[in-house]
């Protein structure tokens, strides 16, 4: 029995938090890859604190893939709790599969054990944040929840934080991109290392913003860090995981005095605020990588080979996509070509548009001339028929990586077919809302234009002219 608070890092967004009689595992991922085949988890996990024990609780934050894992939770026993926010529509898929699930309403401490609390809160975007404290210590996980959000969603969990809690012992926090965006993005003449770079350089000055603000006493960067193994997207690795470190940006920008940070890594341990093992990050090498994962990036680029029938049998998918957002994409406006390539596969399908009138057909793609194309999408098959027919399938591609978008060229970005082929290939039940809202498109445009000169607009994180760098420039 643990009579103070212990920490230890298992890996990713997975803590293990120990206190009092009570166990809790946070976001437990590391049984093979998540996002089909896109994300392997990095550094390899610590798992002796986890090694024959039966844990209380097991915290999942949200139903993203490196969260919400099924092929890591099967190995614990069906008795284990399952804590989640109420608001989130994720407990019932846990009692599905027969897990036990402590739904906890928003803001709520709940009494896990005598003198241990934990409350949830739901942000946007499905996420959510846990804190957990013993009288004595408080620790926040705050995994995805903030880091990734608008500015004012920051400000109001930062302000209920700070008054719920004035002093703040452990802040575990995320600062991952968590996104396709920019680094499936092909386009001539951009610099694809200062671009990794600029991004992820953005969410690791959220993170040190978030810190500066809640001036906990350890400060730790986690929740980001895995591999792309895909041939096509191997090269982002070492930008994203080393070009600048979170750690070092708080401390270049001012660490609140009271704080310690840590660029931690799976094995490091903290325990009543003295930390145990410290174990940190070291720099990644693309070259390791390659000798040490030769078997994962092995799988990661196998692609089997579709059938024509099965890119045919697809169509009608994108097809009735076309049928349901019709009035919506019919106000796009320019027309457009898009080639959509599936892995090992001889046949594709053409998106178009002119004027009004919007197509899909298949094609050969064996031997293809991409000039003729305003765009080049790439994906799994596999990858589409899940956007395509499930309400979250679409992040497989748009988190998890799954896809690239290739351009003949630079002005073509300018145009912004790449966001309309974003829409085209996830599911809709109904109709987005009209594109201008109930203006027009040059009336919009001047709004828009107004907004950013007075500073009323927030900056477009999916804004692709904004975040490329190109080489020439």
């Amino acid at each position: 029995m643990i009579w103070s608070m212990r920490i230890s890092f298992i890996g990713h967004a997975s803590i293990l938090l120990e206190c009092e009689d009570v166990s809790i595992l946070t976001d437990p991922w590391w049984a093979g890859p998540c996002f089909g085949a896109q994300w392997w988890i990095y550094p390899e996990p610590f798992l002796e604190p986890l090694e024959g024990r039966k844990l209380d609780y097991i915290y999942v934050s949200h139903g993203h893939n490196d969260h919400l894992h099924p092929g890591t939770l099967a190995r614990f026993g069906r008795d284990t709790k399952i804590l989640v926010a109420k608001d989130l529509d994720i407990g019932s898929w846990f009692r599905k599969m027969g897990y036990p699930v402590l739904e906890l309403p928003d803001g709520e401490a709940v009494e896990l054990a005598s003198g241990v609390t934990a409350t949830i809160r739901p942000t946007i975007n499905d996420d959510s944040m846990l804190v957990v404290s013993d009288r004595k210590e408080t620790c926040v996980n705050l995994n995805d929840a903030l880091h990734a959000t608008p500015i004012g969603v920051q400000q109001r969990f930062i302000a209920w934080l700070r008054e719920q809690h004035p002093s703040i012992d452990y802040l575990f926090c995320g600062y991952g991109t968590a996104s396709h965006f920019p680094n499936c993005y092909r386009v001539p003449g951009k610099d694809y290392s200062k671009t990794a770079a600029m991004r992820q350089h953005h969410f690791n000055a959220v993170w040190a913003h978030i810190v500066q603000e809640l001036s906990p006493k350890f400060a730790f960067p986690f929740a980001a860090d895995v591999l792309l193994l895909e041939h096509d997207l191997f090269w982002a690795n070492e930008p994203v995981h080393n070009a600048e470190r979170p750690v070092k940006l708080l401390r270049r920008d001012g660490v609140p005095n009271e704080t310690q940070a840590y660029d931690l890594a799976p094995g490091f341990v903290i325990e009543s605020g003295e930390i145990k093992q410290k174990i940190l990050r070291s720099p990644l090498e693309n070259q390791s990588l390659i000798e040490r994962y030769k078997a994962q990036i092995e799988k990661a680029n196998y692609y089997p080979e579709v059938p024509a029938t099965e890119v045919a049998a697809a169509l009608p998918l994108l097809q009735n996509n076309l049928r349901v957002c019709q009035d919506f994409l019919q106000t796009f406006p320019s027309d457009y070509k898009v080639l959509l390539r599936f892995r090992n596969s001889q046949k594709g399908i053409v998106v178009s548009k002119a004027g009004k009138k919007l197509e899909a057909q298949t094609v050969s793609t064996g031997v293809f001339d991409s000039r003729v194309y305003d765009l080049v999408f790439t994906t799994r098959l596999s990858y589409l028929k899940r956007s395509l027919d499930s309400p979250y399938g679409n992040e497989i591609m748009f988190v998890g990586s799954g896809c690239l978008f290739d351009f003949p060229d630079a002005e073509v970005v300018s145009r912004g077919i790449h966001s309309e082929v974003r829409r085209i290939v996830r599911q809709h039940n109904s109709c987005p809302p009209p594109r201008y809202g109930s203006s027009n498109a040059f009336v919009h445009s001047v709004k828009q234009q107004l907004k950013r000169a007075l500073r009323m607009k927030e900056e477009d994180l999916y804004d692709l002219e904004r975040w490329t760098i190109f080489s020439e420039r």
